[in-house]
């Protein structure tokens, strides 16, 4: 997942695309311990990056990580926010008709989707299988009737720190998740839970944890890792063999 996020196997991700960028080259941003960011790091260099990953990007803000279950667990602001599963409220926002606001039980009501799927970071570590259930974050985005402006799908944590952002195509296109279950289990707080973003086809970083926005605009924003010289387009296939 992003850097907000967790990993079944996975290292820390990064919440940004994977495009091509020299300068990310320069940015060593892995976590020097052999941890593969495999969602952390996706840009133009990818392999460049994975060289040379002995020191973290914005001032270390990659300070907690936590190896288990296959998953590695990571934040960066060093702690995982507290959300309160009973009043936990998932928000629909922006260029909509109708804003909405959705806790657990109302989100357990709408229509779920299982998907099996692998999780793969920008550093190369690949968990295979993953089981993911929740709600396409499509419907959401229709009941809340996007306006004719939106092109955008901005995405917020509960850790007041971390963003992410998708096409409003890229969102219909790829069966973007509300995941609010891992491995038929409830989401773990270190997994990102209560809800999180799960991404098919890209990087981990873009399946931003502790997700507590979804904001509809006319542009994407700047991401936590784009603004530390990350690509906006996470594609995998873009990346195969490395």
């Amino acid at each position: 997942m992003g850097v907000g996020g967790d990993f079944k196997s996975d290292p820390p991700e990064f919440s940004t695309d994977a495009s091509e960028g020299s300068n990310l080259a320069r940015r060593s941003v892995l976590i020097g311990l052999g941890v593969a960011v495999s969602s952390l790091f996706v840009g133009a260099p990818v392999e460049n990056l994975i060289r040379n990953s002995t020191s973290l990007i914005g001032g270390g803000s990659l300070t907690s990580f936590l190896p288990g279950g296959g998953f590695r667990y990571y934040t960066v602001t060093g702690g995982y926010p507290l959300v309160d599963p009973s009043s936990y409220r998932l928000r629909i926002t922006g260029l909509v008709d109708t804003a909405h606001s959705y806790g657990l039980d109302e989100l357990a009501r709408l229509n779920q989707v299982e998907l099996i799927d692998d999780f793969q970071c920008v550093t190369g570590w690949v968990v295979n299988g993953v089981r993911w259930r929740g709600v396409p974050l499509a419907d959401l985005i229709e009941r809340s009737h996007p306006l004719a402006g939106a092109q955008a799908v901005n995405f917020y944590s509960a850790d007041n720190v971390y963003s992410e952002s998708l096409t409003l195509s890229q969102v219909r296109k790829l069966g973007v998740l509300v995941a609010t279950y891992l491995d038929d289990k409830p989401l773990s707080r270190a997994h990102g839970g209560p809800v999180r973003l799960f991404v098919p086809k890209m990087f981990g970083y873009k399946s931003i944890k502790w997700l507590n926005e979804v904001k509809l605009s006319s542009s994407a924003l700047v991401g936590y890792w784009e603004q530390n010289g990350y690509p906006q387009d996470a594609y995998i296939s873009n990346y195969q063999g490395l």
